[in-house]
């Protein structure tokens, strides 16, 4: 499980890339303007990632650009 603070801006390339066992993301951040390239590459393929709600077709786009598994739920 990984929580991504209030204050994050970017999520660095390659930042949980491998992370099988990573299964939830909760992210509070609502001021994100990058995702790195296969920052989400590798997590698990039924991880559910938690994104702000008005954020949430924004993050959306940046999370799948991430390499995101297909399967993996994003929701507000």
């Amino acid at each position: 499980k990984v929580v991504v603070g209030p204050y994050v801006t970017n999520i660095g390339a390659n930042a949980f890339n491998g992370c099988s066992k990573l299964k939830t993301i909760n992210i509070k951040a609502t001021g994100i303007k990058k995702i790195g390239s296969n920052a989400f590459k590798g997590i698990n393929a039924n991880a559910k990632i938690k994104v702000p709600a008005k954020q949430l077709t924004k993050y959306t786009k940046l999370i799948k650009k991430a390499k995101a598994p297909a399967k993996a739920k994003i929701t507000k």
